[in-house]
């Protein structure tokens, strides 16, 4: 084989190996994810926690803001401090989660009706009411209370 048709098959094989290496790899800047979870309690719409490891609220995907003052509130710990008294009993659950006490609500809800970690401590929920319906459509006329 020749210098030249050395030299040409090794230049065609560098560039299809830069090619492949170029094209193959795809750099994610970021990733697009749904904004709430199924709602544990179907019927009543209160979606709970989006995460509940880092107690990221289905609302605080949205309201930035909020999540961020909330996060740093007493009703961020209601389930861990209940629990830490050593005096929890059933009926405590139903300030200390997400349910229909505290908000519009008429019906057993949420933690009372489906005990779910995604209920637990006093999220925004609490007192304003189910965000499913306002998740599935944002708007000034779905929105809870």
């Amino acid at each position: 084989m020749t210098y030249s048709l050395r030299s040409a098959l090794g230049t065609l094989g560098t560039a299809l190996t830069a090619t492949l290496l170029l094209t193959g790899c795809e750099e994610l800047v970021y990733k697009d994810r749904e904004l709430f979870n199924p709602p544990p309690d179907t019927t009543s719409g209160f979606l709970g926690y989006f995460n509940v490891a880092e107690k990221q609220t289905t609302c605080g995907n949205c309201h930035v803001s909020f999540q961020a003052q909330w996060r740093g509130t007493k009703h961020a710990r209601a389930a861990q401090d209940l629990e830490a008294s050593g005096h929890a009993q059933a009926f405590c659950w139903g300030c200390h989660a997400v349910s229909e006490l505290g908000n519009a609500v008429a019906t057993a809800a949420g933690y009372n009706v489906v005990t779910d970690s995604a209920y637990r401590d006093v999220q925004c929920e609490s007192c304003h009411g189910p965000g499913f319906t306002h998740v599935q459509n944002p708007s000034r006329e779905t929105r809870p209370l």
